[in-house]
């Protein structure tokens, strides 16, 4: 809650302070109220809090996945080297034609979640981002640049995925005591 804020915003240490916070909401909802769910979910990095609630992951765990990924996220695209940003008004077709034009040999830019009808998130290196933005905002777009380190939910992720992998079969999954609903199929 201290900062230093160019600290916690480093995907290393944001994603476990992120579980963290999750983590404490939940437990206070489950105290203060007695709330007990029907089934869970968390985008991204959120998966892994939902996973926790259900039992199906131990908390200390689900740290240690999220500092890692956090780690390796950050050794596939260097921190500041790559961005995402929210686009509202544009046709899922549109934003992936802004981005493919966008898009280089070396810098590359892609939709990353399509949240919405009308709502898409793109990510990629800051470069390929700013055309594509430009680009939609021609169009008649908005797209606001996230607060966020790197390039998230696209291939230039591939590395650090392959790495979760094998972290992944070191930890002990078990049955959740309620769904989890998953971020790859929903």
């Amino acid at each position: 809650l201290a900062g230093p804020e160019e600290k916690l915003g480093l995907t290393t240490y944001t994603q476990p302070c992120i579980l963290a916070a999750s983590m404490a909401a939940f437990r206070v909802l489950k105290q203060e109220s007695g709330f007990t769910p029907a089934m869970a979910a968390g985008h991204s990095s959120g998966e892994y809090a939902a996973l926790i609630c259900a039992g199906a992951i131990s908390f200390p765990d689900a740290v240690r996945a999220v500092h890692m990924r956090g780690k390796w996220m950050e050794r596939a695209v260097s921190a500041g080297k790559g961005g995402m940003a929210a686009v509202l008004g544009a046709s899922a077709e549109a934003v992936e034609k802004a981005c493919e034009q966008s898009s280089t040999e070396k810098e590359k830019v892609s939709p990353a979640n399509e949240n919405a009808p009308g709502q898409t998130v793109i990510s990629g290196h800051l470069p390929a981002l700013e055309r594509a933005i430009a680009i939609l905002k021609e169009g008649g777009a908005k797209a606001r640049k996230l607060k966020v380190s790197g390039p998230f939910h696209t291939t230039l992720m591939r590395e650090a995925a392959e790495r979760m992998e094998e972290l992944f079969r070191e930890i002990e999954f078990s049955n959740p005591a309620f769904p989890v609903i998953a971020n790859l199929d929903a």
